[in-house]
């Protein structure tokens, strides 16, 4: 994985990725466990600063989860752009991918495990009309080909469970 920028010649799709307005309930639950947090620090140390400020961290660790993405696929690599990073993965790197009904998952380990996870690269779909998700499962399938999971480990790249 690598941190680079990206040659605009090389660009071919980009997409603006919104989960929190895709899952609402998301964004409610998250809320919930915030106020939670900040209730039980503040009658926990009787501070309101500490129930604030711990109230904020936990908002901010999440916040990545939440915050509206910019993904990018080149003919060098795919790259995610958010709140806090950016992370990329150049096509010749990747071991395997994987479609869901929510994204698309870029790995550099063939064997799924922590590592597979921790390494990897996810793209969001969600939001996206169905002519521009099909124009990123096209262009994945096609970049990754050679680099799918084994038969038997998940879904392959031409297929979509969504």
């Amino acid at each position: 994985m690598t941190s680079q920028c990206i040659n605009p010649d090389a660009v071919l799709l980009t997409w603006h990725s919104r989960p929190a307005r895709c899952r609402p309930a998301v964004v409610a639950a998250t809320a919930a466990y915030v106020a939670l947090v900040a209730l039980a620090l503040l009658a926990g140390f009787r501070s309101p600063v500490l129930a604030v400020g711990g109230a904020l961290l936990v908002l901010l660790a999440g916040a990545e989860l939440l915050a509206p993405a910019r993904c990018t696929l080149t003919r060098d690599g795919a790259e995610r752009q958010s709140l806090w990073a950016r992370r990329s993965l150049s096509w010749g790197a990747v071991r395997a991918a994987a479609v869901n009904a929510d994204g698309v998952w870029l790995s550099p380990v063939a064997e799924q495990g922590l590592a597979w996870a921790w390494r990897g690269l996810y793209l969001p779909l969600g939001g996206l009309d169905e002519a521009t998700r099909r124009a990123v499962l096209a262009l994945v399938d096609e970049l990754a080909s050679a680099r799918r999971r084994p038969e038997g480990s998940g879904d392959g790249c031409g297929t979509s469970a969504g």
